[in-house]
């Protein structure tokens, strides 16, 4: 399964306690003046929480304070070193069954910028687009077959 949203995001309070910086993270979705933001706990609800299992997930948020977009338990630095896991967010999953599934690399999001941090516009060929999803594409079309870890190097 493949998601990808390169748009607007931000951030609300965080009314369930799972954010460690009191913060949800939203992306604003075209109608989003008449039916509102959409928060990171649904969109995890809704995508990643039925994926059976061996289904692999690869999300790419190109919008500003998307880090933990899809809320996994594992955030990865941009140099691809596992930093310290979300534990409230395993703990809503079920510890072994997030474990299992997240260490097999079932589940990836690539993502922007950080949950504190602006995503960057980019200008190429003459019209606008994200920047990340732009390298993402780039490194992409460059190199069809590569790892994940590969690929992380080529985009930035």
């Amino acid at each position: 399964m493949f998601l990808a949203d390169s748009g607007h995001g931000g951030q609300t309070k965080d009314l369930d306690g799972d954010e460690d910086d009191g913060e949800d993270e939203v992306i604003y979705p075209v109608d989003f003046q008449q039916a509102g933001h959409i928060v990171d706990d649904l969109i995890h609800d809704i995508v990643v929480k039925p994926l059976p299992p061996g289904c692999r997930l690869t999300a790419i948020f190109d919008s500003c304070h998307s880090g933990s977009a899809l809320d996994l338990p594992y955030i990865y630095s941009t140099e691809g070193k596992l930093k310290e896991p979300n534990l409230a967010a395993e703990a809503g999953q079920g510890l072994l069954s997030a474990i299992s599934a997240y260490s097999r690399g079932d589940m990836i999001s690539w993502s922007g910028c950080k949950d504190s941090q602006t995503s960057a516009d980019a200008f190429e060929a003459g019209k606008a687009a994200g920047a990340m999803s732009f390298a993402f594409m780039s490194a992409l079309k460059a190199k069809p077959e590569q790892s994940y870890q590969e690929l992380l190097i080529n985009i930035r």
